[in-house]
């Protein structure tokens, strides 16, 4: 059933001027139906455009419609409450928001297991003691073993958080939500080791700053607008400031890296020569202060939308428990 057909009105409710008028009542203009934009009431003996794919029985487009305009009623498995001025809302979506998954599962499972990998160490460290000579001793190394699985595990389960929130929202999948996890800012400069040539070091530190500035436009971007629209956030201008400070911070610690690779101390004897690092300490302060106000806001938008579609997946399932039959 299209969620934006007219229903027939209850006994006592007014009727569209195109449907029969029960006696006594005052005709309502044909566009009291709420219709998507661009969208008008399907008068009696009217035709499709030719070759629509219209469905019988939605409504055809009338003066103002555009694609852009239909496009932001895409179909999406969570829909944000209405709010009571709204009226009920159809069963179709309300079973199609109760079907989802909440999002708040995984995100309690990905902190416990977090929590549960610091008391391994914890634990496993407790006993480590440094000797005089430099020797370190005691410590269980199996049970340290056991973290390295234990934070596997943690990282699973906060990309499905991430995940989850894209698949309700019917925004992106796991494939968004992987390639934005990694982390693109080191990724040339693997391989790389305290033997490498100061030339070697100087591309891969200029490589960083052009891969980390693509990783944000290209990929972290639609993560952070995709789960701002999930959502259903107010203000979208913010979901846009929120991915510039995540690449102003990232561009200025990368551009901070690359420049003291380029412009490096040199120190000469008569056995060797070394090279020492300055990055600029401003532009450095200023890309860690950015990056961590943008993490800040970033978990904060994941928590307020993870709360939201928890919420609104389990009213629609209450909705659908006590609401009557037919």
């Amino acid at each position: 059933m299209n969620p934006y057909d007219p229903q027939p009105p209850a006994d006592g409710e007014p009727r569209p001027a195109s449907w029969p008028q029960a006696p006594g009542t005052t005709p309502v203009p044909p566009s009291s139906p709420a219709y998507p934009p661009g969208f008008s009431s399907y008068p009696p003996g009217s035709s499709y455009p030719p070759g629509s794919s219209y469905p019988p029985g939605s409504p055809v487009p009338g003066p103002g419609y555009s694609p852009a305009a239909v496009g932001s009623y895409a179909p999406s498995l969570f829909v944000a409450p209405a709010g009571p001025s709204a009226g009920p809302a159809p069963a179709s979506r309300l079973r199609s928001t109760a079907r989802g998954t909440s999002p708040l599962w995984y995100l309690l499972s990905g902190i416990g297991t977090f929590l549960l990998t610091f008391v391994v160490l914890f634990s496993a460290l407790d006993s480590v003691s440094i000797e005089d000579d430099g020797v370190i001793d005691g410590g269980d190394a199996g049970l340290a073993l056991l973290a390295i699985p234990l934070v596997i595990a943690a990282l699973v389960l906060l990309f499905l958080w991430v995940r989850q929130i894209g698949l309700n929202g019917g925004q992106f999948g796991g494939g968004l939500a992987f390639m934005a996890m990694l982390p693109w800012e080191n990724l040339p400069f693997l391989g790389s080791s305290t033997t490498s040539s100061l030339g070697d070091m100087q591309v891969r530190s200029v490589a960083a700053v052009f891969v980390t500035v693509g990783a944000i436009l290209l990929i972290r971007r639609p993560l952070i607008v995709g789960v701002w629209r999930a959502g259903h956030l107010p203000a979208p201008v913010l979901a846009e400031l929120l991915w510039v400070a995540t690449l102003l911070g990232s561009t200025f610690i990368a551009g901070a890296k690359a420049e003291a690779y380029l412009n490096p101390v040199k120190h000469t004897t008569a056995y060797y020569t070394s090279y020492t690092l300055h990055p600029n300490g401003t532009v450095l302060a200023i890309g860690v202060i950015l990056t961590l106000i943008a993490v800040a806001a970033w978990l904060i938008t994941l928590l307020t939308v993870t709360i939201i579609q928890h919420v609104g997946i389990y009213d629609a399932r209450r909705q659908l428990r006590t609401r009557p039959a037919g």
